[in-house]
Order: structure tokens, then sequence, then C-alpha cells
């Protein structure tokens, strides 16, 4: 059995990029599936980040939703997600695709997506 019970997190993660401001943005769709199947989702709204950023915001919406919990690795430091995972043996899955619109981006981190 899983920390909590929880058998698989998948981040399906968005970014857009302001051409204007030369900025990246992005929000996240978190799932969160456990044993037995019941599936929770949470967001993590538009915010400024680039590369694996998203998966950083999407630890923190974790965190903050009293799903799973930041510790601090053998060498001192906060491990992140992936290796969270990893070590608790939670499957693990993240992808980000870019869109062409803000809007688009600020849609998916609400859960407004059609």
């Amino acid at each position: 059995m899983t920390l909590h019970g929880i058998k698989s997190i998948d981040v399906d993660a968005v970014e857009w990029f302001d051409k204007v401001m030369g900025q990246s943005y992005h929000s996240s769709k978190i799932t969160v599936e456990y044993h037995g199947g019941d599936k929770h989702i949470v967001h993590s709204a538009f915010e400024y980040g680039y590369g694996k950023q998203y998966e950083e915001a999407a630890f923190k919406e974790l965190e903050d939703n009293d799903i799973l919990w930041r510790d601090i690795h053998a060498n001192g430091v906060q491990r992140p997600l992936w290796m969270r995972c990893q070590d608790d043996k939670i499957a693990y899955d993240h992808r980000i695709r870019s869109v062409f619109t803000k809007k688009e981006c600020v849609t998916h981190g609400q859960g407004d997506e059609t």
C-alpha cells in the first residue's frame, strides 16, 4: 500500500508564452487516483514559470490540499515530486503542452476547460 492509499498522480500542464514580454506561464490539472478507484482533482492556477516549474507548482497544490507533503531528503534538500512518488511507490506521470492564448492557460488552471 502506498502513502495515504495514493495509487497514482498525473500532472497535465499547459504553458503559454507571452511574445510581447518574453515570459512563460503555466497552469496544471493534477489528478490523484487512490486505490479503490476514487479520484481527486486539484488545479494549479496560472502563474509565471518555465521548464519544469509546473511540477513544483503541482507539488505545492498537493501540499496545500493535504494530499501529499514535502519532506527533506537525506542530503538535506526537499525531494521533488517525481522522487517523492518514486520513493513512495506512487505511479507518476506528467506532461506539458503549449497553448496559443493566455485565456486557454488561465482556464486550464481553473478547471473550466470544455
